[in-house]
C-alpha cells in the first residue's frame, strides 16, 4: 500500500511540475523573447507545440537544447545571470 502512495505522490508531483514548466515556456512564447528562446534552444513554434501538450503527457519528444528544465522566473533569471 504505501508503495502505491508513494508511486501515485511522485506522478502527482512530476504533473504539477510539467504544468509549471510548460506555463513558464508559453509565457516565454507568448512574449516573443527571442532572447531566451534562443538561450534554452528552441524557436517559439517548438516552445508553444510543447506549451500545448497536456500536464499527464510525458517528454516522448525532446527540446533541443539544454538538459536542464528551467521552472520559474528566478530560474531564468539566473540562468541569464540577471
Amino acid at each position: 500500500m504505501s508503495g502505491l502512495i508513494a508511486s501515485t505522490r511522485s506522478t502527482v508531483g512530476r504533473w504539477f511540475a510539467r504544468s509549471r514548466q510548460r506555463r513558464a515556456l508559453r509565457e516565454i512564447a507568448e512574449r516573443n523573447d527571442f532572447h531566451l528562446l534562443t538561450d534554452i534552444g528552441v524557436s517559439r513554434e517548438e516552445a508553444l507545440r510543447e506549451a500545448n501538450k497536456p500536464f499527464w503527457r510525458g517528454e516522448h519528444t525532446r527540446l533541443p537544447g539544454r538538459a536542464r528544465v528551467l521552472t520559474s522566473r528566478a530560474d531564468f533569471r539566473n540562468e541569464l545571470g540577471t
